[in-house]
């Protein structure tokens, strides 16, 4: 559980290495897949919540925290993400349904460029 009540979610799937970074967090109510691309001087998050909804997700690093707003089909993007620690909050609408909170992970410095594939087309 997160500090504020919140469900944790864990990362279930981890690559790496020449190919994007892809993740997987699953919660009991919500899984989120991303994909991490970008350069040395910045990196993108590329994903999406199932099962598809709208919501605010937070991306909090050791920067601060960016709210990015996921579309009625669960897809998100937030850019200009620095190296370092990361982690979701996300916040499902409806006072009934509770918000999750992924896991920290490391967002390497040399992050590997987007060469093909995406979540959606």
């Amino acid at each position: 559980m997160d500090g504020i009540g919140g469900q944790a979610g864990s990362g279930v799937a981890r690559v790496g290495g020449e190919q994007p970074r892809l993740l997987t967090f699953q919660a009991d109510t919500i899984s989120i897949d991303l994909e991490v691309v970008g350069s040395e001087r910045a990196r993108r998050i590329i994903g999406q919540v199932l099962p598809a909804q709208a919501m605010d997700v937070e991306v909090r690093t050791g920067g601060g925290v960016l709210t990015v707003r996921a579309d009625a089909f669960g897809r998100f993007v937030a850019e200009g993400l620095a190296g370092g620690p990361l982690s979701l909050r996300c916040r499902p609408e409806g006072a009934d349904r509770p918000q999750v909170v992924t896991e920290w992970i490391t967002v390497p410095d040399r992050a590997p460029s987007l060469t093909a594939g995406h979540l959606w087309g």
